[in-house]
């Protein structure tokens, strides 16, 4: 299986870069493949992307490398999987003080949409939305100190969504 992960030097993404099984593919800034510019490097040929990538300059970047996705492959109707690490900021239970939160709430929120629409258009396109609360990565450890999530139960979950049959339209998930 060939997946394709965004975001892959850093929290989240760096951890499914290292421990998923398969052919990993890394897009990211460091390799000059910024989520913001997707339709220049996708690889179409892989059978999971993995939306990762969270540009905290553009915060329509995530959701637009969805929709890029979702339009290369709602013909498809193999077992090819989008899968977008979301966030329950959304759920405004964070009350942000800052405009980089606020700009991360209105951006997680807008993929929330996105992946809703995606899913509802076409019953076959597999587009899965992961919102996990906070998880233990170094972004997080600078700005929360209770409990998180560890990345081996964010890579739980994906390892679910690529191994389940039907659709999932989102999963969220909270640390006790």
């Amino acid at each position: 299986m060939k997946i394709l992960i965004t975001g892959h030097t850093s929290g989240i993404g760096k951890h499914l870069y290292e421990n998923l099984d398969g052919d990993i593919i890394g897009a990211s800034r460091s390799n000059d493949r910024p989520i913001k510019k997707i339709s220049e490097w996708f690889d179409g040929s892989c059978d999971v992307f993995i939306n990762n990538a969270y540009d905290d300059n553009d915060l329509t970047a995530q959701s637009e490398a969805l929709k890029y996705v979702y339009h290369k492959w709602k013909k498809d109707v193999s077992q090819k999987r989008i899968i977008s690490i979301g966030s329950t900021a959304p759920d405004d239970i964070w009350n942000w003080n800052d405009e980089v939160g606020e700009r991360y709430n209105e951006g997680k929120s807008i993929l929330d949409r996105t992946n809703y629409k995606c899913y509802m258009k076409f019953n076959h396109v597999r587009c899965t939305i992961i919102r996990p609360g906070w998880v233990d990565t170094p972004r997080v450890k600078e700005i929360w100190d209770e409990n998180k999530l560890t990345v081996n139960e964010i890579e739980d979950a994906i390892n679910f969504v690529i191994n389940f049959q039907g659709r999932i339209r989102e999963i969220t998930l909270e640390s006790n």
